[in-house]
């Protein structure tokens, strides 16, 4: 499944949007699931994501996150090893 580019992408959008930032190289089930449900209640899903990961719902539309942010902006807690947004990224 390739990215699509918001500025490029033919679907008009339907309020309202549901957007989710993913980083990693697959969905959990349980996460697949969640973006199914807002699909299933007749909202568009935007999954932004680096890397698109494996398990992605089928009706979800996968973007790339890089265009919102550089992949070199994440930051990793060296407590947890887990990611997290950039505290100095301007609001």
């Amino acid at each position: 499944m390739p990215f699509l580019h918001l500025g490029t992408s033919q679907v008009q959008p339907i309020e309202p949007v549901v957007n989710a930032l993913w980083i990693g190289a697959a969905l959990e089930d349980w996460h697949a699931a969640c973006l199914r449900s807002f699909t299933m209640a007749g909202h568009r899903v935007l999954l932004h994501c680096y890397d698109v990961p494996r398990n992605v719902p089928p009706e979800v539309e996968v973007f790339d996150a890089s265009a919102l942010m550089p992949r070199e902006r994440i930051v990793y807690s060296v407590a947890q090893g887990d990611w997290s947004a950039d505290p100095h990224l301007p609001l």
